[in-house]
């Protein structure tokens, strides 16, 4: 009655190898493989991207060419009160368009930034909603 669990004993180690090799099969094996490198490279997508270059501020503006009249009290010519006259209203021209033009370029660029950073939290919100999802579905 002892011979019953050694024969079972070897029976077990005799079978433990040719179970080992009935395994080494793709079809064998309950063990999931990872799939190949490549073929998990085609399925992702291509990211393609234009480093990191951080921006210079651009120069400051030119400073206004307006000039301004000479500062006289009073005229003892007509013609000279509305020369003074002309060339007051356009310097008060000059210096107008000077503020208009660079009032117009700060706006663009507050435009440009503010629009950039809406850009940037729409792509951040859809990535981080996109986070319960699967990788590479939708």
């Amino acid at each position: 009655m002892k011979q019953a669990p050694m024969k079972t004993l070897i029976a077990a180690l005799l079978l433990v190898p040719v179970l080992g090799l009935a395994q080494t099969g793709d079809n064998a094996s309950r063990i999931k493989k990872k799939p190949a490198a490549t073929a998990a490279a085609s399925q992702d997508p291509d990211v393609n991207f234009t480093p990191f270059t951080p921006l210079e501020m651009e120069a400051a503006p030119a400073p206004p060419t307006c000039v301004q009249p000479p500062i006289v009290k009073a005229f003892s010519v007509k013609e000279k009160a509305d020369k003074f006259n002309a060339a007051l209203n356009d310097y008060q021209a000059c210096v107008k368009n000077y503020a208009e033009v660079h009032g117009k370029a700060a706006n663009q660029h507050a435009e440009a930034s503010n629009k950039a950073v809406a850009d940037a939290n729409a792509y951040f919100n859809e990535l981080s909603n996109k986070g319960d999802k699967p990788a590479g579905g939708e």
